[in-house]
């Protein structure tokens, strides 16, 4: 996935921190528990550094991320959360292609 993530607070944000306390990725092939996925190798490395940048107020900057697949075939669902243990604001699906 690549994204971009904004600062629009006085607070420090990197957008490493800001995407893995917002997001989490499920791939449902587990009929028993709720299948997270693990975080992955960075998949650009033109983020090494810009991952964890100190974002200014107002501005803007770009990175990625990369999630361990478990299977090749049960879709991913990209949840949204207000914070770690916050409010789902929304979800997304993913076909694996």
């Amino acid at each position: 996935m690549w994204y971009e993530t904004t600062n629009f607070t006085d607070k420090e944000i990197d957008p490493s921190t800001a995407w893995i306390s917002v997001f989490t990725a499920i791939q449902d092939n587990d009929p028993n528990a709720v299948n997270e996925l693990n975080v992955g190798d960075l998949p650009d490395d033109s983020h090494l550094d810009s991952q964890m940048e100190n974002i200014k107020k107002d501005g803007t900057v770009e990175s990625s991320i990369a999630y361990e697949l478990d299977d090749l075939e049960t879709p991913v669902t990209l949840v949204a959360n207000q914070s770690v243990a916050g409010d789902e604001l929304g979800r997304q699906d993913y076909e694996i292609k």
